[in-house]
């Protein structure tokens, strides 16, 4: 073979292996640089992913922080809701014990009015009754334009004098004390309209201030001085608001009192010397009354039925009666303001619950998706360990 060809083939050979050296050396090459490149990629993802972890972790301990605060004063308001709830329960049970005594105490009012309408005419007894009422509805003034009864106005001095008080007065121990006609006719005109029985009213604008007997006599009571067994019954036996006076000595002003039967008619102090000298009735304690036109009565006084003590009775109801309504308004609205307050807090308790609900189911979700990431992470650590490799 001719030199030339054998030299071209030589070339052409060394070309050939020269070929065949150069791919594996750019394979290389490119696999590095994908090899580069994935862990770029990968160290990248590992830096995102590890910040989308930190910040769940974050997210994660802030759910934690706010289900733990909520899951505490879910508990705080559950124990006092339970406390307001056995709270109630007392409150309910006191309700319960003071409106069967406003119960008791109401019997013992129609009680103590039956006893006093043996003693008073029916109509007086229900006028008294609705008078009180009618007072504070016409805006009369107590103390001041409104007295009430003679009965409630006077104090016993000796509760032995009670028969000589009852004596002396007679139906006038409830008749009702104003200051002026007009507010007499105002209370007399309500109790008419309303149908409210009769009251006899004593207008002091309209009493005279001396003490005059039936006839309209003047009176003129003897010096306690004379004697020391008869005596004017307003000194001896009642104590009584001065600004009362003429109301009071409307009714006894013309009415002395004695010891004793035996007193009064005695021959230094006979029924003929207090008629013609005083003008003036002398009842005793017991009951007994001495008429200045000189005849005698006996006591009529039913002593099985004391009126002081009836009306004293009917007083004693009333205000207890008032006294227990009063408690039982204040306990009935305790009771309402611990049931509305239980209200609101079981209303709150239903909040934090369903605020523990979604932050228990927050927490979780937010727990799945570190669990995730940390899987994540996993994976490109692993894979970065193998590219080294």
């Amino acid at each position: 073979m001719p030199t030339t060809q054998k030299n071209k083939h030589k070339r052409r050979g060394v070309d050939t292996r020269s070929d065949f050296e150069e791919k594996p050396q750019l394979h290389r090459i490119e696999e590095d640089s994908l090899s580069l490149e994935k862990k770029s990629d990968l160290h990248l993802a590992k830096k995102n992913t590890k910040k989308k972890l930190k910040k769940k972790k974050h997210e994660l301990l802030e759910v934690q922080n706010r289900l733990r605060d909520v899951s505490q004063t879910l508990d705080t308001r559950t124990a006092t809701r339970k406390e307001m709830v056995d709270e109630c329960k007392l409150a309910r049970t006191k309700l319960l014990k003071i409106s069967a005594e406003v119960g008791e105490a109401h019997e013992r009012i129609q009680e103590t009015h039956s006893m006093l309408r043996n003693v008073l005419p029916r109509n007086e007894v229900i006028g008294l009754h609705a008078l009180n009422r009618i007072v504070r509805e016409e805006g009369v003034i107590c103390g001041m334009q409104y007295f009430g009864t003679i009965i409630g106005n006077i104090t016993l001095l000796d509760t032995r004098f009670y028969k000589a008080v009852e004596a002396a007065a007679k139906g006038a121990l409830f008749h009702v004390v104003v200051d002026t006609k007009d507010t007499a006719m105002k209370l007399i005109k309500r109790l008419e309209k309303d149908g409210c029985g009769k009251v006899t009213f004593l207008p002091l604008d309209q009493l005279n201030s001396n003490s005059t007997n039936k006839n309209n006599i003047a009176v003129n009571c003897p010096d306690t001085k004379d004697s020391q067994n008869v005596v004017p019954l307003l000194e001896k036996c009642i104590k009584y608001n001065p600004k009362l006076e003429k109301a009071m000595r409307h009714v006894f002003g013309n009415k002395l009192f004695a010891e004793s039967t035996k007193a009064a008619t005695s021959s230094e102090w006979s029924t003929r010397y207090w008629s013609t000298k005083y003008h003036m009735d002398v009842v005793t304690i017991d009951g007994d009354l001495c008429h200045y036109e000189g005849f005698m009565s006996s006591n009529n006084v039913d002593t099985s039925i004391s009126v002081f003590d009836t009306f004293h009775a009917l007083n004693g109801a009333i205000e207890m009666f008032s006294r227990l309504t009063g408690q039982e308004k204040e306990a009935k609205e305790k009771s309402e303001e611990i049931e509305t307050k239980i209200v609101v807090i079981l209303r709150h308790i239903q909040e934090l619950g369903a605020q523990k609900a979604n932050l228990e189911d927050e927490l979780e979700r937010i727990s799945k998706i570190i669990d995730t990431l940390k899987t994540r992470l996993d994976g490109i650590r692993k894979n970065l360990r193998s590219l080294k490799v």
